[in-house]
């Protein structure tokens, strides 16, 4: 039975009392779990502060930075310190171990101010030595505030300059200038005794080196050099006169073994990728280092496992399989992996893209895990989850009906089924591994949701609230997807949930008040009117904009009809009727809605009439652009009923007629938005774009939509220097605009144009032509992959290469009816909505 079970037993047996946070932190504290501790003490704090916890956390800060220095990690050390610093020392006994690690790490002048609060006299001369020592070991850390400092660290170094040049009378003349009573005095004995050692005078040697602090760092290297002194002199005849110590002498007598020859030696190899001259070298080096250190071994294996996976990708199969057999018999393993399977699964699925082996290694590598000494249960439980998650992703990519191999036929059918049968048992094996592992859950979600299985995807969208209650992205989208089956009753309490965790989230609001205008049109068909009203007066205030428009007091309007109530209906219809320069859009968007709430015939006949008379009326811009709006919300949201391909062919109709009226800016945009997803209108299109570049040059829209226009030639007849011409006047236009909706572009077109610049940079600008020929390779494939997604929201996300990265994963996203802004279309795996 596992550790982990035997303490979950203990902890349910009668009188057992749980240790406390703080008792936690110091737990760790003495294990020398400090990273931990560092956390677990940041929970206290922020669960209750209180001096003492206050404390508790400086004392965390500390004994992390002092490790991380000790471990050689001076990065990590300054940053954790410097964590400690804003969050403040309270604890009076602390400053006096603090402020020589702040020195010790490279933060003179925090070492400085927090030398100010030191009591004792004593401590604080201490200080000033220990910021003379380091002056002269690393003058970049010397304090710009104390020029003394500064100006006797450089004689000393001047000095030692000049005496490893030879010249001692000149090293020797340059310490006159340090006084007695000088920080450095230590330094001009070092220097002296330094000469002495070279000229092997013992006499002069003991005369300055004993006079040395033995705390400060003088001695510590006397002490060292004295050592290694007798050394070298035990091992050479006392007749013949004894010569300075060489660098290899010196490496023998700490080392045993001159081991930053070799070192140096394998860098020069790995540097020219000689890897079968490097793996002899590596086997002796392995073994002197993990005597001096295994640290230093395993931290040599970690060095060469990047270039190793450069190498292996420049290989065939056959020789990256040797070339790993025998860097693993020669490398030190490391604790993560300690048979080398995690490493092997890497290889494979990387640069070979081998599947098979990749797969075989994964699940060895999972054996590995379940008895990894150097991590806790819980992190065993959550790495062996990370793994099957990583797991699914084989089979994923196989599992979409959708993909089609290089000569455009899809996979066969059981390839499919068996994909995502093996795709649903890795993460419900990662669920198992480890039940709070979000991202399995948030995968199992996505396949279903991309393979168009809505009650499998809705059952585990519950099945993730269930586990994480609170997951805002989660509600969001089985919010969508009930207001997408048009089930507003169950939609509302969800958006609600996740107004209460984002208040402050303006899409939320909008989207509450798509589904209480939802669940209004519910009421109406089951004529419970007084209801209906309330959820109208619910959703008024959520979206001001909206509701002050003639869009709401349509529904309003349609709402009374069915109602019976013909005098409030007028009421509503003539307010809507003073927001519109003629009343055209208003009775399409009546003719909509009432389809949605089934009005009576005769109802609709009149509305049909005053629809069709004002087609014939004299175009005019304010009137395309609200028809365009209209029609653009209804088809974007994919809501569909009867009539709607009659009104589009009828707008389209009036579109046709405006190709010579004077646009307003902001009609014209909302025509071409509405046009530019069917081919069959880009001829109209065009001739508008057109009109908006010659009469709004400062408008980012128009040369946006024309780069989208070439794109969407594909890859034979678009022209990559004229997407990028187009994408870069759009981005500059955008980002000098004041209009919020060009402001909401520039993301968008950042993204395009770094997508399209890299690809520039290719041969002959592939895969587009005009540079040089046609692409070679595959460019239907080459194309796809590129520009399938050009329009979508996720169109852009890139999955890390490494395992250990929790990805987010692209979420489907079903529209939520009508949109606060421009919609885009086109979102990939929308199942077809029914008519409502």
């Amino acid at each position: 039975m596992s550790k982990h079970k035997d303490r979950k037993r203990v902890e349910m047996k009668p009188g057992f009392v749980k240790s406390s946070p703080a008792h936690e932190v110091e737990h760790l504290i003495q294990k020398g779990r400090l990273k931990d501790a560092v956390k677990q003490a940041k929970i206290c704090y922020r669960d209750e502060c209180t001096p003492e916890n206050h404390r508790l956390l400086e004392r965390a800060y500390f004994l992390r930075t002092q490790q991380l220095y000790r471990d050689a990690m001076p990065t990590s050390a300054v940053e954790v310190a410097q964590h400690l610093l804003e969050f403040g020392v309270t604890d009076p006994t602390l400053p006096a171990e603090l402020a020589p690690l702040l020195l010790a790490i490279g933060l003179p002048s925090a070492a400085l101010a927090m030398g100010e609060r030191l009591e004792s006299p004593e401590a604080k001369a201490r200080l000033l030595l220990n910021v003379a020592d380091q002056a002269v070991l690393h003058p970049e850390r010397a304090p710009a505030s104390l020029t003394e400092i500064r100006e006797g660290a450089n004689l000393v170094r001047e000095a030692l300059r000049a005496l490893d040049a030879g010249d001692e009378a000149n090293a020797l003349d340059r310490l006159r200038e340090i006084a007695r009573s000088s920080p450095f005095a230590d330094w001009r004995y070092f220097v002296r005794g330094l000469a002495a050692f070279r000229r092997r005078d013992n006499e002069q040697l003991q005369a300055n080196w004993d006079r040395l602090d033995a705390g400060r760092a003088a001695s510590r290297i006397a002490r060292a050099l004295r050592s290694l002194g007798k050394g070298v002199a035990a091992t050479e005849p006392h007749t013949q006169p004894t010569p300075a110590p060489s660098l290899k002498v010196i490496e023998t007598a700490v080392f045993g073994e001159p081991l930053l020859s070799q070192v140096e030696q394998l860098r020069q190899f790995m540097a020219e990728e000689r890897w079968s001259d490097l793996i002899p070298l590596l086997i002796p080096l392995r073994f002197h280092l993990q005597r001096i250190d295994p640290r230093l071994a395993e931290r040599l294996t970690r060095i060469l496992l990047s270039p190793l996976a450069i190498a292996t990708a420049k290989l065939s199969p056959r020789e990256a399989r040797i070339l790993i057999g025998n860097f693993v018999k020669a490398a030190e393993p490391l604790p993560i992996d300690p048979h080398w399977n995690r490493l092997r699964a890497l290889i494979a699925q990387g640069p070979y893209d081998d599947e098979h082996d990749a797969e075989k290694f994964w699940q060895a590598y999972l054996v590995d895990l379940k008895t990894l000494p150097t991590l806790s249960p819980e992190e065993r439980q959550r790495a062996q989850a990370l793994v099957w998650e990583h797991l699914s992703r084989f089979f994923a990519t196989g599992a979409d009906a959708d993909e089609v191999d290089r000569f455009g036929a899809p996979p066969p059918r059981q390839q499919i089924e068996y994909a995502r049968k093996r795709t649903i048992e890795c993460l419900e094996a990662s669920v198992q591994a480890d039940p709070t592992f979000l991202e399995a859950y948030r995968a199992i979600l996505t396949v279903y949701s991309n393979w168009d299985q809505d009650e499998q995807a809705e059952v585990a969208a519950n099945r993730l609230l269930t586990v994480f209650p609170n997951h805002v992205e989660t509600l969001i989208w089985l919010f969508d997807h009930q207001i997408d089956q048009d089930l507003p009753e169950q939609a509302v309490p969800l958006i609600q949930r996740a107004r209460v965790l984002k208040p402050l989230d303006e899409d939320f609001r909008r989207k509450e008040w798509v589904a209480h205008m939802a669940l209004g049109r519910h009421h109406a068909l089951k004529r419970r009117w007084d209801k209906g009203r309330a959820e109208f007066a619910l959703a008024e205030p959520l979206w001001p904009e909206r509701s002050k428009s003639y869009h709401f007091l349509v529904r309003q309007v349609v709402f009374e009809l069915k109602a019976g109530e013909n005098d409030r209906a007028e009421e509503y219809l003539k307010a809507a009727q003073e927001q519109l320069v003629e009343p055209t859009p208003l009775w399409l968007a009546i003719l909509i809605e009432g389809v949605r709430y089934r009005l009576p015939k005769t109802t609709m006949s009149r509305f049909n009439s005053l629809w069709e008379t004002g087609l014939t009326q004299k175009v005019k811009s304010e009137t395309a652009g609200a028809l365009a709006e209209l029609l653009t919300t209804y088809l974007d949201s994919e809501v569909k009923y009867t009539g709607q391909s009659k009104h589009t062919k009828q707008l389209v109709d009036y579109l046709k007629r405006t190709t010579r009226i004077q646009y307003r800016r902001e009609d014209l945009v909302q025509v071409c938005n509405f046009l530019r997803p069917e081919r069959k209108w880009h001829d109209l299109l065009e001739k508008l774009v057109m009109r908006g570049l010659k009469s709004f040059p400062d408008a980012a829209h128009f040369p946006f939509i024309v780069a989208t226009l070439e794109i969407e030639k594909g890859p034979y007849r678009g022209h990559l220097s004229l997407v990028l011409k187009n994408l870069k006047q759009a981005l500059q236009l955008a980002q000098a605009s004041s209009n919020p909706e060009e402001i909401h572009l520039v993301p968008e077109l950042k993204k395009l144009l770094a997508k399209f610049e890299a690809m520039d940079s290719r041969p002959f600008g592939m895969p587009f032509p005009g540079f040089g020929g046609r692409p070679s390779g595959n460019p239907i494939d080459m194309f796809t992959e590129m520009f399938s997604h050009m329009f979508n929201d996720d169109m852009f996300s890139e999955e890390d290469e490494d395992m250990w990265d929790e990805d987010d994963d692209d979420d489907r996203k079903p529209s939520t009816g009508p949109p606060p802004a421009r919609p885009t279309r086109g979102t990939p795996k929308k199942k077809s909505p029914k008519k409502r």
